[in-house]
């Protein structure tokens, strides 16, 4: 899926996981106070921690911006992991 391409693309970018990208895009954001990571596993706690490192510049955010995926498709896909 395109959606998944494009996040594995910014994360190689940065060294993190997909899900690191994802948290670090909604962070960003004036609006955004708290985030829920829904990590299932120390393993991906420990992913989704690195996500308040991860610098996203102009072009990532930009490509990040322009792709979007309907929430229940997420987590039902999220949930397979």
């Amino acid at each position: 899926e395109a959606f998944v391409k494009i996040l594995a693309s910014v994360a190689a970018k940065h060294q993190v996981s997909v899900d690191a990208i994802a948290l670090a895009y909604i962070m960003q954001e004036d609006f955004v106070t708290t985030v829920l990571s829904g990590a299932a596993t120390e393993a991906h706690l420990r992913s989704n921690v690195t996500a308040k490192k991860v610098a996203l510049d102009m072009a990532d955010l930009m490509v990040l911006s322009n792709v979007k995926m309907d929430s229940e498709k997420y987590w039902n896909q999220r949930s397979r992991q």
